[in-house]
């Protein structure tokens, strides 16, 4: 159901953007470029079909409902369900490299993270991860402990 909602929310922001684009568009294509073959009704739904598209790209896809996404690379992303506990996925695959991440940063490139008992450190260019670090270890890694935001928190800043 969320998903639901969250699929006409976002068809109906994406209307009034492309709404309010074409308009501005045409503004300048027609007024000040004097264009005038250029109708509004022509530009909007060509927006929309092109903002609607882009929604669902690596670049702006962020997840529906109660599932987020936060892309570290081309080859590996941070997913959350219900904002609450994050996993580092790697591509199509369903299972994910950590469980249960509570805070996380990324930063250089670097994801720096939290769980329950320990923490550790995600390089996603080399996909190489380093669990069961003690805080000292983790601060010699250039963790910094303060820096550690919740999923949601990662998601918002992200996107």
């Amino acid at each position: 159901m969320t998903s639901l909602f969250h699929l006409i929310f976002e068809t109906i922001r994406i209307t009034i953007l492309a709404a309010l684009y074409g308009y501005l568009i045409w503004i300048v294509l027609a007024k000040i470029f004097k264009m005038s073959r250029i109708q509004k009704i022509h530009i909007v739904p060509i927006l929309f079909l092109g903002l609607f598209i882009w929604r669902f790209t690596y670049w702006r896809n962020n997840g529906w409902g109660d599932f987020g996404r936060v892309p570290l690379n081309a080859d590996y992303e941070v997913t959350m369900i219900d904002f609450w506990y994050a996993d580092i996925k790697y591509g199509e695959n369903e299972n994910g490299l950590t469980n249960g991440m509570e805070k996380l940063y990324f930063e250089n490139g670097i994801l720096f993270g939290q769980t329950e008992s320990d923490f550790l450190v995600f390089y996603p260019d080399s996909g190489t991860i380093i669990r069961g670090l003690t805080e000292t270890e983790f601060k010699d890694r250039n963790g910094k402990i303060k820096k550690l935001l919740t999923p949601d928190r990662l998601h918002g800043n992200h996107w």
